[in-house]
């Protein structure tokens, strides 16, 4: 098994319900070569007519050598150590929104 960071990859809001399946479609490998999928990093980006998720994700595959293959074109994807995220306590800190206008 391997590890990969998929750092900005864009879906529709209905996209997300089995990101498994999306994650697989946009990459382009079969789904079940992924095992698992977390969310790293996950923003709203609503600059467009259509609001888009950008996450960042850390992926769980089988078949290291194939799937290497399949992403060689996608310079973005990276093998990754599995990097642990913190569990969460169940406390509701709020959410963070930063606006801006950009450059």
């Amino acid at each position: 098994m391997a590890f990969f960071l998929t750092p900005q990859l864009q879906f529709e809001l209905d996209e997300t319900a089995d990101l498994k399946s999306s994650v697989a479609k946009r990459l382009g490998i079969q789904q079940a070569a992924v095992l698992d999928c977390q969310i790293y990093r996950k923003s709203l980006d609503v600059r467009h007519k259509h609001p888009r998720f950008v996450m960042t994700l850390m992926l769980e595959v089988r078949g290291e050598a194939a799937v290497l293959r399949q992403l060689e074109k996608m310079k973005c994807v990276k093998s990754s150590p599995r990097i642990e995220l913190p569990a969460l306590d169940g406390v509701h800190r709020g959410r963070v929104c930063i606006i801006g206008a950009g450059p």
